[in-house]
């Protein structure tokens, strides 16, 4: 099964994106920091192929988001960015390989995964 890194602070969101990482066929790693992160990243760096990621200044994203990118360079990367498009992480959104997802809910999600999973392929 397909490994995806879950990052978000709030457990209850954790549980519902490692739900829809579980539906598209991934097998959900759960990180509340950007500690816990680093460390799976770090840990499993040959096997993780989607990053879900909250955008959040509690969480330093714009650092967790680089810092996960060089320890994973054959991961995928979502980012949820909550209620609008911030134009510091449109520097990640390398076309095929990142999407940043505004005001996204469970249908938008899981298109997303599939534009950069299926859709590439």
């Amino acid at each position: 099964m397909r490994m995806a890194l879950v990052v978000h602070q709030d457990p209850g969101m954790l549980h519902l994106l490692n739900m829809i990482a579980l539906q598209e066929g991934f097998t959900a790693l759960t990180a509340a920091s950007r500690g816990e992160a680093l460390g799976i990243a770090l840990s499993r760096a040959s096997s993780i192929e989607l990053v879900i990621a909250e955008h959040s200044d509690n969480l330093d994203a714009i650092e967790l988001l680089s810092a996960l990118l060089s320890f994973l360079p054959r991961a995928r990367l979502l980012i949820l960015s909550g209620d609008a498009l911030d134009e510091t992480l449109v520097q990640f959104a390398d076309p095929g390989n990142c999407e940043v997802l505004p005001r996204w809910n469970t249908p938008a999600l899981q298109d997303a995964i599939g534009r950069l999973f299926y859709q590439a392929a």
